[in-house]
């Protein structure tokens, strides 16, 4: 997991569901058919990039915990979503899968969709081309933390079974 990073930003609303993220027709085995259905079901051009930040607003994920929705949005170049709150089983997934998901604490401004904004993971910020604070974050929590740093909870425990 890169602790700071730039990215380009897709600003998404309140109760953004894992259909509009990743529709159904899009699922299966195939991981370009699941990358393909990045955000089929929100009617949104995306900016030309291959490394994003989600910026919604409240209940993020809400409907199932499909993986392939977890897989869609990794695999199209989402390196962070943030959101002022998330459905609780979207975000343990998205960390089950080395996805990070950080609440937000405080907006200095609106960010539009394809703004350029660099991620400081460490500081829980995110900032805008003239450096300044557009977003503050909460904290992550540390078993998060190494979640994300081991890629995702499998290689996490598999890392804790081999050292002892």
């Amino acid at each position: 997991m890169n602790k700071v990073f730039e990215t380009v930003a897709i600003v998404l609303g309140d109760n953004i569901n894992t259909d509009l993220l990743h529709p159904p027709q899009y699922f299966g085995k195939d991981r370009e058919k699941i990358k393909e259905g990045f955000l089929k079901g929100i009617a949104i051009p995306i900016p030309d990039s291959d490394n994003y930040i989600i910026i919604a607003g409240n209940n993020f994920g809400c409907g199932s915990s499909r993986e392939t929705t977890i897989y869609a949005i990794k695999d199209a170049g989402v390196k962070c979503i943030v959101a002022n709150s998330f459905s609780r089983i979207f975000k343990r997934s998205a960390f089950n899968l080395g996805l990070p998901c950080m609440e937000i604490k405080k907006q200095v401004r609106t960010i539009k969709t394809g703004e350029g904004l660099k991620v400081n993971m460490e500081s829980s910020m995110v900032m805008d081309a003239d450096k300044k604070s557009v977003l503050y974050l909460e904290k992550m929590e540390h078993y998060f933390q190494e979640i994300l740093v081991n890629n995702g909870l499998i290689q996490f425990m598999e890392r804790i079974c081999k050292e002892r």
